[in-house]
């Protein structure tokens, strides 16, 4: 019974901290009422807020419905280049001194036209990174779809994120998909999970050498 208890309490401890809520509104791109047709793809040039939450600057954007498969948690996706190098942002509320994880997909386009390796810049916070992604062997049927992920401190009470595409990729670019944003634990609470997890393990370990 002491065991039950345990565990239930490195649970509580452990919940709070993994299952916080999605700072991004729309992060799986499924909802586009700014969309004009059903096709598989369509695009999207700058100052378009067609996709809900999200806004396009730069040339243009490609979003994606059916073209390729979808990314791993499902929704849509978002090539980076439509008829050339896009952005896609949007801007959400955060702690001034803050640290936050995002993490997203990434895939690039498989349609020939430019080179195997595409890049994306993203930015957030204190945070301005290329991310790369190779389409070799990549086909619309099986895009490897990697999940990329990074901690940024907030500098203000608002933050934008922004995905950006590459020049040199012309209109097949790096893309995007199931993007999530969530405050990163403090140190003090990984310390605390930690402990528990330890004390969890090695109550277990005294109980087995009792019954042994």
């Amino acid at each position: 019974m002491r065991l039950i208890s345990v565990i239930t309490l490195v649970a509580g401890l452990l919940m709070p901290s993994l299952a916080q809520a999605n700072l991004i509104t729309n992060g799986d791109f499924t909802s586009c009422p700014g969309c004009v047709n059903s096709n598989a793809f369509e695009t999207l040039s700058g100052g378009s807020s067609a996709i809900a939450s999200w806004t396009v600057t730069g040339a243009s954007v490609d979003f994606i419905r059916t073209y390729w498969q979808a990314p791993p948690l499902g929704g849509n996706s978002v090539d980076l280049n439509g008829n050339g190098p896009g952005t896609i942002s949007q801007q959400f509320s955060t702690g001034t001194g803050r640290e936050y994880r995002v993490s997203f997909y990434l895939s690039g386009n498989p349609d020939p036209g430019s080179g195997a390796v595409k890049t994306a810049n993203v930015s957030a916070g204190n945070f301005n990174q290329d991310f790369t992604f190779d389409t070799t062997n990549v086909s619309r049927q099986n895009m490897f779809w990697a999940l990329q992920s990074f901690v940024f401190l907030a500098v203000a009470d608002t933050t934008t994120l922004s995905f950006s595409g590459f020049v040199d990729d012309r209109s097949w670019s790096a893309a995007i998909g199931n993007v999530s944003v969530v405050e990163a634990p403090e140190p003090g609470t990984l310390m605390l999970i930690g402990g528990a997890l330890f004390a969890l393990f090695g109550y277990g370990a005294a109980m087995r050498r009792r019954h042994a």
